[in-house]
Order: structure tokens, then C-alpha cells, then sequence
């Protein structure tokens, strides 16, 4: 492939460069935490092996989730209904149990689809109005030093899986 492209670097640097394209978000990184302690979180993502081990070897957070559903050993890419059916069974919970965030809006069509409860991620704000209509928890946020106040859990006898899916603007950006 190099010699295709007319690159000049080895596949150390190769990796470097295909695989530093990330960031974290920290307030998203905050939300996964207090989340993580009363919910079952599956990380649910079209990556490649490279690019997943770099994130979760560079960023702790991704430790956090209890389950992973990847594209690359799934064998199929979002929106095809497998990989969320995947999640769900990782999850061990039913559809409707689940709650996916996604920013791009053809995947989270497919969730709904699937019997999932899922939201267009687009800012911060609107992910927690989003968690607090589904009273599945409550998040008190300031938003002037961006830190989690208080967090009541509404419904502790359901069980309730957070799907989510690393996309622009959201944990890895």
C-alpha cells in the first residue's frame, strides 16, 4: 500500500498517524463514570483493531465499558440491524432495556427499529435533557464549572444497558 500511495515513513509512524486522530472529551468522560456505577455500559463502535486498541490504550475511559461490540469482530458495520443485535445480546437485556446514543442519525433510525430507545447525540446539553425525559436517572449539571452535582437513579429495578457509540463531538472526537 505504501509503495501505492508514494509514502515515505514506516508502518510505526503509519500507525501514529492513522491512529492519532482522536481526543477525549471530558465532560462525556464524567457522564460515563456516573453512569458506569449503576448501569451496564456497551461501548458499540465501527473501528478497526488498530484504531481500538490505540484508544484503549490511550484513554482509561474506554475500561469503563463492561462489553464491546466492534465492527471489526462482529463482521458487520452500524446500521446493520446485527451489530445492534450483537449489543442487545451483550447487553443481556431486552431491546427496549437498552439506550443507544448516536450522532449520526441513519444508526440511531436502526436502533429504533430494533426496539431500542435511541437519540441523536448532538451537544452535551441536549444528551442529558435526553437521559433526564427517559427517567432512567436524573443528572443535577452545573454547567458553569461543568461538574455533576447530584445523581438520583429513578428506576433501580429495571435493567437498563447503555449502548453508546463514540462519534464527533462525543467521547473521542
Amino acid at each position: 500500500v505504501s509503495n501505492g500511495l508514494n509514502l515515505k515513513m514506516n508502518f510505526n509512524n503509519f500507525k501514529e498517524a492513522w491512529c492519532n486522530i482522536f481526543s477525549i472529551n471530558k465532560t462525556i468522560e464524567k457522564l460515563i463514570r456516573t453512569l458506569k456505577s449503576d448501569f451496564k455500559l456497551v461501548l458499540l463502535s465501527n473501528t478497526d483493531e488498530m484504531h481500538f486498541e490505540y484508544i484503549k490504550n490511550k484513554y482509561k475511559i474506554v475500561n469503563e465499558f463492561d462489553e464491546y461490540t466492534l465492527s471489526y469482530k462482529v463482521g458487520y458495520r452500524k446500521p446493520n440491524p446485527i451489530i445492534f443485535l450483537n449489543a442487545i445480546i451483550k447487553a443481556n437485556a431486552l431491546p427496549f432495556n437498552c439506550v443507544y446514543f448516536d450522532d449520526i442519525p441513519e444508526f440511531v433510525y436502526v436502533a429504533r427499529l430494533m426496539g431500542i430507545r435511541a437519540f441523536q447525540y448532538k451537544n452535551f446539553e441536549r444528551l442529558v435533557d435526553d437521559l433526564r425525559k427517559l427517567k432512567i436517572l436524573w443528572l443535577f449539571y452545573n454547567r458553569i464549572n461543568k461538574t455533576f452535582i447530584n445523581k438520583i437513579n429513578l428506576h433501580s429495578t429495571m435493567d437498563v444497558a447503555v449502548l453508546y457509540s463514540g462519534g464527533k463531538d462525543s467521547t473521542f472526537a
